[in-house]
């Protein structure tokens, strides 16, 4: 995979998933042994699953900006993104965050991600809590 072709695959991916929810979809975008750590929580594929099922019954929308940087390193697959992310809650309390996303693949999948999400809202940790819980409260 060339740096376009990883952009273009990150981009669908957040279309897709982050953005539609399309949890049906994920088969196509992840490794069967995708990791995921998140500010310091670490999730397995099933663990992922049941995050994005929880951000989709507590959130109305997730907007993601268009990424504000990209790094792709051939050799080892990992591409870096960093973007801007607001997220609606049903309550329609809004959190905004940076987000550095470090993704790493196999196969034509993303195997492997490290990301830092970081509120830019004062005093809002509503969204991060979130961002980093399995099941809903």
């Amino acid at each position: 995979m060339n740096k376009a072709q990883a952009t273009q695959f990150m981009t669908t991916f957040y279309r897709d998933v982050m953005s539609r929810f399309a949890l049906d979809q994920l088969d196509n975008y992840l490794t069967v042994d995708y990791t995921q750590t998140t500010n310091g929580h670490q999730f397995n594929t099933d663990q992922v699953k049941q995050h994005l099922a929880n951000l989709h019954a507590n959130l109305d929308r997730l907007v993601f900006s268009y990424f504000n940087d990209v790094v792709f390193d051939e050799t080892t697959q990992t591409i870096t993104v960093a973007y801007q992310l607001t997220a609606t809650q049903h309550n329609g309390h809004q959190a905004l965050a940076e987000v550095i996303s470090i993704f790493t693949f196999a196969d034509n999948k993303l195997a492997r991600c490290h990301e830092l999400i970081i509120p830019l809202m004062q005093d809002d940790r509503s969204f991060i809590d979130l961002a980093t819980r399995i099941t809903t409260k």
